[in-house]
């Protein structure tokens, strides 16, 4: 890796934000166009620049735009330092909205022969607009979060793009729950995710396909996103659950408080004083 840093400048151009020193994506500050941007230190090789290129070509609001890119580094469009890792419960609608926005940009990834690798709520940032995005997305690296390892990773089988489905529907459930589903691999094998029956029915069958056992019976993400769009949240089970979609409801007006919590705590920018040759196809 060979990068031309120059009075602390990266290419002459971007400062990093010293909070981020040692994370493999650096916030950074634009110093001619004067915005923040995402900067990520690359091995020069042939397998990464195809993978640069591949992810300059993803046209989807939910990816990573790229701005620039050099030998040894390329900038990105900076989401925020949000993420949905650690946010209590969130209201059923908006659950659902985060994912028809994910599973349609998953659907935009696998298109392209790509495969994410490392969904999880870290890695779902939540931009100023409050829109999910996977914004940490790069085609030439990729390491699954233990807690959300598809079946057929765990055993060490092929994945595809049913393993992201299978990350999303956990991402989901966790969304909801407020909990981390699985605390190791095996346990996956041994039982399915305990989706509450309280939630709608078409609900509990949405999450329950997008977690299924076998990667055959999950449906594509473009499907996911079609059926979560048009799952009916009306119908719930039970007057616990009845209970469970009224709050919903009145708890999504809240929802912007509750996940700009961390970010009050998170320092801002300020203007300065698997296969390397296309990473991730299947």
């Amino acid at each position: 890796m060979s990068v031309s840093v120059d009075d602390h400048l990266v290419a002459g151009r971007y400062r990093l934000d010293e909070a981020d020193r040692g994370r493999e994506i650096r916030r950074a500050w634009d110093t001619l166009l004067r915005r923040p941007v995402a900067l990520r230190f690359v091995d020069s090789s042939p397998g990464v620049e195809n993978g640069i290129r591949t992810l300059a070509a993803l046209q989807h609001p939910a990816l990573p735009q790229v701005y620039d890119a050099g030998a040894g580094y390329v900038v990105t469009h900076y989401a925020g330092p949000r993420t949905l890792a650690g946010t209590p419960p969130l209201p059923l609608p908006e659950v659902r909205r985060i994912g028809v926005r994910l599973a349609d940009a998953l659907a935009h990834l696998h298109s392209y022969g790509l495969v994410h690798r490392d969904l999880q709520p870290a890695t779902v940032r939540i931009d100023a607009s409050d829109e999910p995005c996977l914004a940490d997305f790069s085609p030439w690296s990729g390491v699954q979060g233990v807690g959300y390892l598809s079946p057929e990773q765990v055993r060490g089988q092929r994945i595809g793009p049913a393993s992201d489905v299978y990350a999303l529907g956990l991402v989901l459930l966790e969304c909801l729950t407020g909990h981390q589903e699985y605390g190791t691999p095996e346990e996956r094998l041994r039982r399915p995710p305990v989706v509450p029956r309280t939630l709608p029915p078409g609900v509990v069958r949405e999450l329950s396909l997008m977690t299924a056992l076998s990667p055959r019976r999950r449906p594509a993400a473009g499907e996911c996103a079609r059926r979560l769009r048009e799952v009916d949240l009306t119908r719930v089970g039970g007057r616990v659950g009845r209970r469970l979609a009224a709050a919903s409801v009145t708890a999504v007006l809240g929802l912007g408080g509750a996940l700009w919590a961390s970010h009050s705590a998170s320092p801002t920018i300020s203007a300065p004083a698997p296969d390397s040759s296309v990473a991730h196809g299947y």
